[in-house]
């Protein structure tokens, strides 16, 4: 009798350990899902720090390309632009140098003729038309080419002849009562 209470005794100490590992065991494996939450807690976070780390230097790099890509395409159409601007004030300056020489010329064919002379020399700087729509017959009379030569040959007679200037400004203005440009020789 004396072993059945001990017997007991032994039964309810090794119940109790019992009970106690049980109690350690749902502790140990509580603790050990709580860690393992806050390991995850703590990977995650770790995780949204690198994308945030990664963002905050892809972000303004990504930036930075995008800004010099815009302002070397920006730069470079300027350039084109201002090439192309160049190009059409050259053209333009070239146009009108040309329309000067051959308007500087003291008839309507001379000009016709230097217009012609300057779209063979220069073809694929002058329009097509550049002397094809100038037609001399409407800008001269009959007469033009005769009176600007006759005034020539007068002023030839004037240089040559200095000693008698009046007696022939007074034969020309006998033969021709209507020029009123040859009193301003006098």
């Amino acid at each position: 009798m004396d072993s059945d209470p001990k017997l007991a005794q032994e039964q309810a100490k090794l119940q109790l350990d019992r009970e106690r590992f049980e109690h350690e065991k749902a502790l140990a494996e509580e603790r050990f899902g709580h860690e393992q939450k806050l390991d995850q807690s703590k990977t995650s976070q770790e995780k949204r720090r690198t994308w945030i780390t990664a963002g905050s230097i892809f972000i303004p790099l990504l930036i930075a390309a995008l800004t010099f890509a815009n302002a070397s395409f920006t730069q470079e159409r300027q350039a084109e632009d201002q090439l192309a601007l160049q190009a059409q004030q050259a053209q333009a300056e070239f146009e009108l140098k040309a329309a000067d020489i051959v308007m500087a010329s003291d008839s309507a064919a001379g000009t016709y003729n230097k217009a012609r002379a300057m779209r063979a020399l220069f073809p694929n700087r002058l329009p097509l038309d550049f002397a094809g729509s100038f037609n001399p017959s409407d800008y001269t009379s009959s007469n033009e080419a005769g009176v600007v030569q006759s005034k020539k040959e007068l002023l030839n007679l004037l240089a040559d002849h200095p000693s008698e200037r009046q007696q022939i400004i007074d034969t020309w203005k006998y033969l021709f009562p209507d020029d009123e440009w040859v009193k301003d020789l006098e």
